[in-house]
C-alpha cells in the first residue's frame, strides 16, 4: 500500500467488504478469487486497493450475493458506505423519504434492503490535507447497521442533509427523534460525508425524544425463556457438536429483533414538527458558523492578551536580572563594537536593546541611555555595517 505522500501522485481506489451475518463459504471465496486475484479475502472480508484499473465487478451486485456492509473511498474525495438489512426489519416507506439523487439511496433485494451512502467532496485535494486511506471506516461505522434494523432513522436524515443546496426549497423528510443526541457511529458518518456540524445542529434544534434504545438484558432474557424448549436443545446440541451456528443465530437474533420492533415502534413514534425546507435548516446553520466564528475570535483574543501579558512579565523579570550588571554589560557593547566582527556587532547591538529596554521600563534613565548609543554612533559612524543595524533597530 502506498503512503500519503506517494498515493498523492497516483490513483488510489479502497475496496472493503463485510460479511457479518454469516461467513462466506469455500466456493463464495472462490467465486470472489475469481473477480481479483489480489484482493485479501477471508470467510468475513473482502479488501482490495487499486491503484490503477479498477474492480471488475458492481460492489452493489456482490452486495447482494455476498456481504452484509461494503467501504469504498477513493483519492479524489468520493466516499460511499452501504449497509444491508433484513427487508422485515425496515419500514420501506419511512426510509424512502430520506433519498436523494446523490447521496442517500435504498435497494430492494428478496428479503433485504441495502442502504446506500455516497459523497462526493469536490475540493478535496485542495481543503483536506490528512490522507485517507479507508482503513479506519467501516469498523466504527456498522453499528449504523444495527440501528437501522431497529427503526433508527438518523443515518439516514444524514444522508438526506448531505445532498441538499443552500438555496434548495425542498422540504425536509421527518426528523427522526434523537438527531442531536450523536453516538460515535453518528459523528463518525457525519465526518465520512463531509457533513458541517452546524448544518447538522440546525437540523437537529427541532428534535425531540431519543433514539431507539435498543432491547435491554431483561428483554432479551424474557424473550429467550420463552422459545421452545426443543429449538434451544437443538442450537445448544450444534454448537457444542463444533457446527457452524452463526446462521443459527443470526436467524434467532432477525426473528427478536422483529418481534422487539412490532412491540415498540408505536411507544416510540414522535409527532412531526412543523417541517423546514433546506434553505431555512442552511440559514440557521450560517448564523450558528457565524456565532462560533464570533466566540472563536474572542477566545484567540483572550489568548493573545494572556500571552502579551506573559510574555511582557517574563522580559521585566529578565530585564531586572540584567540591573545589577548594566556596567558590566556596557563595557562588553564597547569590546564587541571595537573588534570590526559582523556578529560581535549583533550581538553587541542585542545588549543595546536589552539596555534601552532596562532604562525605559525599569532603571527610568532612557535620556541617559540615548546619549551614550548617540556617542557610540559618533564614534563607529565609518562602520557602514554597524550603522545599518543600529537603523534597523531604531536607536537614536
Amino acid at each position: 500500500m502506498l503512503d500519503g505522500g506517494d498515493a498523492l501522485l497516483s490513483e488510489y481506489q479502497y475496496y472493503q467488504f463485510q460479511s457479518i451475518d454469516r461467513p462466506l463459504t469455500d466456493r463464495q471465496m472462490g467465486e470472489l478469487r475469481a473477480i481479483s486475484t489480489r484482493a485479501d479475502i477471508t470467510p468475513t472480508s473482502f479488501v482490495n486497493v487499486y491503484h490503477w484499473g479498477d474492480l471488475k465487478a458492481r460492489p452493489l451486485d456482490l452486495m447482494k450475493k455476498y456481504f452484509d456492509a461494503h467501504l469504498y473511498v477513493a483519492n479524489w474525495g468520493t466516499r460511499c458506505l452501504m449497509l444491508k438489512v433484513a427487508r422485515d426489519l425496515v419500514d420501506v416507506d419511512v426510509s424512502r423519504q430520506y433519498c436523494t439523487d446523490e447521496t442517500m439511496s435504498l435497494h430492494l433485494h428478496r428479503d433485504y434492503v441495502i442502504f446506500v451512502f455516497t459523497s462526493n467532496d469536490d475540493c478535496h485535494d485542495d481543503c483536506h490535507d490528512d490522507w485517507d486511506s479507508g482503513e479506519r471506516w467501516l469498523p466504527s461505522l456498522l453499528p449504523l447497521r444495527d440501528d437501522l434494523s431497529r427503526g433508527d432513522s438518523r443515518s439516514l436524515y444524514l444522508g438526506w442533509l448531505a445532498g441538499i443546496w443552500e438555496e434548495d426549497d425542498q422540504l425536509e423528510p421527518p426528523i427522526p427523534p434523537g438527531l442531536s443526541q450523536l453516538s460515535g457511529a453518528i459523528q463518525t458518518l457525519m465526518d465520512f460525508l463531509y457533513l458541517d456540524p452546524h448544518l447538522v445542529t440546525s437540523a437537529a434544534k427541532q428534535d425531540s425524544g431519543s433514539p431507539p434504545s435498543g432491547p435491554s438484558d431483561a428483554e432479551i432474557t424474557d424473550w429467550v425463556a420463552q422459545l421452545p424448549a426443543a429449538d434451544k436443545d437443538e442450537l445448544v446440541a450444534k454448537l457444542l457438536s463444533g457446527g457452524d451456528t452463526t446462521g443459527d443465530f443470526s436467524v434467532l437474533r432477525r426473528r427478536f429483533q422483529k418481534e422487539w420492533n412490532e412491540k415498540h415502534t408505536s411507544q416510540s413514534s414522535v409527532a412531526d414538527p412543523t417541517r423546514r425546507t433546506a434553505a431555512e435548516i442552511f440559514q440557521v446553520a450560517r448564523e450558528l458558523t457565524k456565532e462560533a466564528n464570533r466566540r472563536e475570535a474572542e477566545r484567540h483574543a483572550r489568548e493573545e492578551v494572556r500571552r502579551k501579558r506573559k510574555t511582557a512579565a517574563e522580559r521585566k523579570r529578565y530585564l531586572e536580572s540584567l540591573a545589577p550588571k548594566a556596567d558590566k554589560i556596557w563595557a562588553d557593547v564597547e569590546l564587541l563594537l571595537g573588534t570590526n566582527n559582523q556578529k560581535n556587532y549583533d550581538r553587541a547591538v542585542k545588549w543595546l536593546r536589552d539596555l534601552g529596554d532596562l532604562a525605559t521600563t525599569v532603571s527610568s534613565d532612557a535620556d541617559a541611555w540615548e546619549d551614550r548609543v548617540r556617542e557610540l554612533r559618533r564614534r563607529h559612524s565609518r562602520k557602514s555595517s554597524l550603522m545599518k543595524r543600529f537603523d534597523k533597530a531604531s536607536f537614536p
